[in-house]
């Protein structure tokens, strides 16, 4: 389950200058939420690109014939 706070805009005895101003000062609060958002998710996406270049290199390496294989032994 997800608590969110929701915030609602009075818009009973503002004027319309007033209200806008309300509703931009909201807005570029969202703005900035999705701005960290969108920071935290490119530092998250460039950490699993560097753990599936490390897994890959990995992958290579056992792949490499660096050792006799015995054909034989049963698997």
């Amino acid at each position: 389950m997800v608590s969110e706070s929701v915030q609602f805009i009075d818009t009973h005895n503002k004027t319309n200058a007033e209200f806008h101003n309300e509703v931009n000062e909201a807005l570029a609060h969202h703005d900035t939420n999705f701005e960290e958002l969108n920071h935290n998710f490119s530092q998250v996406s460039n950490a699993l690109q560097g753990v599936m270049t490390e897994a890959m290199r990995i992958a290579q390496s056992n792949l490499t014939p660096d050792r006799e294989v015995n054909t034989f032994v049963a698997r």
